[in-house]
């Protein structure tokens, strides 16, 4: 039992240590402060026209135990404010479909970082506090959401898995209401 907890201690600390570049901002900062760290953690970014900021070119998100990493592209979405409100990672399938083409379909490729990125969160932050009636269906092209808690940095995690609709987004966001 000591050893799978120190297991899963050692798989939270690698992918909480992968997401580096983007736990290095903070909800509620300003897009130039979000653009200036960015910068100086060499993660290049770019403005969108609807003002929020993305990578240039897929991300190697590393997840333990993977050969390769998940490759995604990051968007930061900022408020009216332009205050961050939301980051989002999102599956670059051209890039997957070179790394990991072994797998098969473009749906195999979805369903395999779907899952890889639901295990790792589980391993980071436990059980989904939200899982949708569909995360259970018996295909593994349905879609489905799953939601998790970060009380510490006050933020929820979703990951939102169409795996027949091309769409997998894993998306940082403030939590509302109470705890």
């Amino acid at each position: 039992m000591r050893i799978l907890a120190l297991l899963l201690a050692l798989a939270a600390a690698a992918a909480a240590s992968a997401q580096v570049p983007w736990s290095a901002v903070s909800m509620g900062e300003s897009r130039d402060g979000v653009h200036a760290k960015l910068d100086n953690l060499n993660l290049p970014v770019s403005s969108t026209p609807d003002n929020n900021l993305q990578t240039n070119s897929d991300f190697p998100l590393i997840l333990p135990g993977l050969l390769y990493p998940i490759p995604v592209m990051v968007t930061f979405r900022f408020d009216a404010n332009s205050r961050l409100a939301e980051t989002t990672l999102s599956l670059d399938l051209p890039a997957m479909r070179r790394d990991w083409a072994a797998l098969g379909s473009d749906e195999a490729l979805y369903t395999f970082a779907s899952d890889k990125l639901a295990f790792n969160l589980a391993g980071v932050y436990g059980p989904p506090v939200l899982s949708t009636p569909t995360c259970d269906a018996p295909t593994e092209a349905t879609a489905c959401t799953l939601e998790w808690r970060d009380p510490n940095l006050r933020q929820q995690i979703q990951l939102e898995r169409i795996p027949n609709g091309h769409h997998i987004h894993l998306s940082y966001l403030p939590i509302t209401g109470s705890l």
